[in-house]
């Protein structure tokens, strides 16, 4: 896990795609995160053409490999759904799609108080919220469960406490 905490500090994508090529490192976290490390430098780093041509080919190579393998699982299609609205036009999907994923993950495990977050967050016309987040960052389990998805978790724990 070392490793790919290195990978994710510095971005080093070729290191993540290499990291997740071996049999060994796929498991559904390690999807998440290196999918997460991509859509992430893809967004936030500057590249140029033949790397975007790479490394979106590598994306959407990854999802798809992992999606046959986990798209029934609550925690893939939160965090993947969470990803994909990060830039849904790498994945060729839209945004509306990466929502439903994120909803199916809370319909699959309704009491998940992260997962009821997506409504808060997505959908919630009532502007609650402030009050979610804040509701969130209160439980120590929240933090536990962000912080060992490494940065994709980092990233998204730094959102909710935005939202105050």
């Amino acid at each position: 896990m070392l490793e790919l905490n290195k990978i994710e500090e510095s971005l080093d994508i070729p290191k993540a795609i290499e990291y997740i090529a071996d049999n060994q490192n796929k498991n559904i976290i390690n999807y998440l995160r290196v999918l997460f490390v991509i859509t992430y430098f893809l967004k936030e780093e500057p590249y140029n053409e033949k790397e975007y041509l790479l490394y979106t080919d590598y994306l959407k190579k990854i999802f798809l490999e992992s999606s046959k393998k986990y798209s029934d699982n609550a925690e893939f299609l939160f965090y993947t759904g969470f990803i994909i609205s990060m830039g849904e036009w790498y994945f060729n999907l839209t945004f509306e799609q990466s929502v439903e994923m994120m909803t199916k993950a809370s319909e699959i495990e309704p009491k998940n108080e992260l997962y009821q977050w997506v409504y808060f967050f997505y959908l919630d016309k009532k502007n609650k919220k402030k009050e979610y987040a804040k509701h969130l960052l209160g439980k120590k389990t929240i933090q536990k469960e962000l912080y060992s998805k490494g940065l994709l978790g980092r990233y998204i724990y730094g959102i909710i406490e935005y939202a105050l």
